[in-house]
């Protein structure tokens, strides 16, 4: 229903019957707002011979047409990139706080990524960043992401180029770059990779080969190893390794390149070298078939599932102590920030023995995983004797704000918590407002670009409900 002139161009015209025509050109997401609307994200060939020029989105409301769905009126083909970008390679990721999605693709002959944020309620960016390798041979090869959502890896089928970068679920910025060229051969081409389902292990094969790498050995290219050749069968065709696709049982399956009637199996991809037991032709399908889905990880949950808590305000007689804080989480660090009144800095439950009224100041950083927003703040005061809780107020927590980097000279990240919506605002040295980002309570980070402000110290500023809660300064240099 709604779907003439459906993501018009050349690829959609010659393969309207089996699909798009070129691996990992779409993905499917769940609507955030609505049940049972999708959101469609796809690339545009305009011609054979050019790479898609359009990064576009379609939502589908499937309780359309007796419930065979169809084009949501007034949202169809909404061009989110127009430029020259990659045939292929279309990959998703949640947002670290589980619910938003960010859409990754790449500028086609550049080093450049373009990133979105799918919200509730809007399409956020796109976000620019240039790292890892130019890619120019862009036709097959593949994209993934590691369960967790914390490594993204790419692979260039005809030059070998292979790109690993950890990748920053709060802000959607990639980092720690590790760049090789896989070896060619005449007969052989670079055409799939997959995580394991522990994140451990990268799989990227060829059509006649597959190798694991190891993540986290101290040389990640060195700890390269080949598990498993080609074994010469036809079905009816070569059924040479191709796309990658890591499913719900923790197995590896691929599809064939020459549209065959079998799969082949990473049985235990979690396993170190050849223990991971390639299984060659191993399940026999009703009919030919030459891909696979495009499925992120739509089970990714909340990043850093824990809350900074220093405990409730309490008051105590001098001479008196008293325990702060919750029992600990396991991978959680904890960093009490005062003075010699607390019996332990690095624990998660310190004793404090004031003499006079204090607020205690905790940071809590989830060690398990990377990111900009693992990191979260909270404040106890301890009242000492009646009169001073009498007369002072109990602090409002009104949440924690800070920026990094500082100095900056491109995207400043505001890493936040908060209950309640704000406005992040900068100014000159002559109090004039030079750039503004809405602040989220539902989010952990936000970015500001300050590329086009001139040098200088800057005035921060967070209001909330008509009332500035946070300020400070940051620099911009270059």
């Amino acid at each position: 229903m709604n779907s003439k002139d459906f993501n018009p161009g050349y690829y959609t015209d010659v393969y309207y019957s089996s699909g798009l025509g070129f691996e990992q050109g779409a993905i499917v997401l769940p609507d955030l707002s609505y049940g049972n609307i999708y959101d469609v994200i796809y690339l545009t060939a305009d011609s054979a011979t050019g790479e898609p020029s359009h990064l576009s989105l379609s939502k589908i409301d499937m309780n359309l047409d007796n419930g065979l769905g169809g084009i949501l009126p007034g949202v169809k083909n909404i061009h989110l990139v127009d430029d020259t970008i990659l045939t292929g390679r279309l990959t998703a990721c949640k947002n670290s706080n589980g619910k938003d999605w960010w859409i990754i693709t790449h500028e086609f002959s550049t080093a450049r990524y373009y990133t979105f944020l799918i919200t509730s309620d809007s399409i956020i960016g796109p976000y620019s960043q240039k790292i890892g390798q130019t890619i120019k041979n862009d036709v097959d090869g593949q994209s993934a992401f590691s369960p967790n959502g914390s490594k993204y890896a790419t692979i260039s089928p005809y030059d070998g180029k292979l790109d690993i970068f950890d990748f920053d679920r709060c802000t959607g910025l990639f980092s720690s770059p590790i760049s090789y060229h896989m070896p060619l051969t005449p007969s052989n081409f670079w055409a799939e990779l997959s995580f394991s389902p522990d994140g451990r292990f990268l799989y990227v094969g060829s059509l006649l080969q597959i190798f694991q790498f190891d993540l986290i050995a101290s040389n990640v290219i060195n700890s390269k190893v080949l598990v498993a050749e080609w074994k010469t069968f036809y079905s009816p065709f070569s059924t040479w390794f191709y796309i990658m696709q890591q499913a719900l049982d923790n197995k590896i399956y691929l599809c064939t390149w020459g549209a065959d009637s079998v799969l082949h199996v990473i049985d235990k991809p979690d396993s170190l070298d050849i223990a991971c037991n390639v299984l060659q032709n191993y399940i026999k399908l009703p009919v030919d078939n030459a891909t696979i889905p495009n499925f992120p990880n739509y089970d990714l949950g909340l990043l850093g599932n824990y809350l900074a808590d220093a405990g409730a305000n309490d008051t105590i007689n001098k001479g008196q102590s008293i325990q702060l804080g919750i029992p600990p989480v396991t991978g959680v660090m904890y960093l009490w920030h005062s003075d010699s009144t607390l019996s332990d800095t690095a624990v998660a439950q310190p004793i404090a023995s004031p003499d006079t009224t204090t607020t205690y100041y905790l940071t809590v950083t989830d060690t398990s995983t990377y990111s900009s927003c693992n990191v979260r703040e909270d404040t106890v005061t301890v009242f000492v004797d009646i009169a001073d809780a009498v007369h002072m107020p109990k602090p409002q927590n009104q949440g924690s704000f800070r920026v990094s980097p500082n100095p900056v000279s491109t995207w400043l990240n505001i890493i936040y918590q908060t209950n309640d919506d704000g406005i992040f605002e900068l100014y000159d040295a002559f109090g004039k407002r030079a750039a503004a980002v809405s602040l989220y309570h539902y989010f952990k980070s936000r970015m500001l670009d300050v590329s086009a402000l001139p040098d200088g110290v800057y005035e921060w500023s967070v209001t909330q409900r008509n009332e500035r809660v946070a300020e400070g300064k940051v620099a911009v240099v270059r």
